[in-house]
C-alpha cells in the first residue's frame, strides 16, 4: 500500500525577469510543483502573480524541455554541440567570467544574469 503524502508549502520567487521578482507560494508533495499562488512576503506584489506563472510554472520545472545538468557548449554557437559537465564544474567557470567581466566592464556588465530563468 503506497503511503499518502500530504501536500507542503514552500517559498520560491518567480524565475521570470520582472523588475518585481515576485514571491511564491508553492504547494508541493515532496517531489512536485502542485500548485503556484502569490505571496505576502514581497510587499511589493502583496500576494499578486502573474496569470502565466501560476498556469505555466510547474511544466516549467518537470517539463520535458527542463535542463537537469550542467552543458558547456563544445562547438560553435548556435551549432548545438555541448558537453555535460559537473555543477562545480558549471559554477566555477561562471564564477570566473562573471569577475572577469566586473574586472573589465564593471559590475554593472552582469547585472541583466541576476535572473536567468525564463518561461
Amino acid at each position: 500500500m503506497e503511503k499518502s503524502i500530504s501536500p507542503k508549502l514552500a517559498k520560491s520567487v518567480c524565475p521570470l525577469d520582472c523588475p518585481d521578482t515576485c514571491s511564491l507560494t508553492v504547494q508541493t508533495d515532496g517531489k512536485k510543483i502542485l500548485n503556484v499562488h502569490g505571496s505576502r512576503d514581497n510587499p511589493y506584489t502583496a500576494g499578486v502573480i502573474c496569470n502565466k506563472v501560476t498556469r505555466s510554472y510547474p511544466e516549467f520545472v518537470h517539463g520535458d524541455g527542463r535542463l537537469t545538468t550542467p552543458l558547456q557548449r563544445t562547438g560553435a554557437k548556435g551549432s548545438s554541440k555541448f558537453k555535460a559537465i559537473s555543477w562545480t564544474q558549471a559554477l566555477d567557470q561562471i564564477y570566473d567570467q562573471f569577475s572577469r567581466a566586473i574586472q573589465t566592464y564593471g559590475a554593472q556588465s552582469i547585472l541583466p544574469f541576476r535572473i536567468t530563468a525564463m518561461l
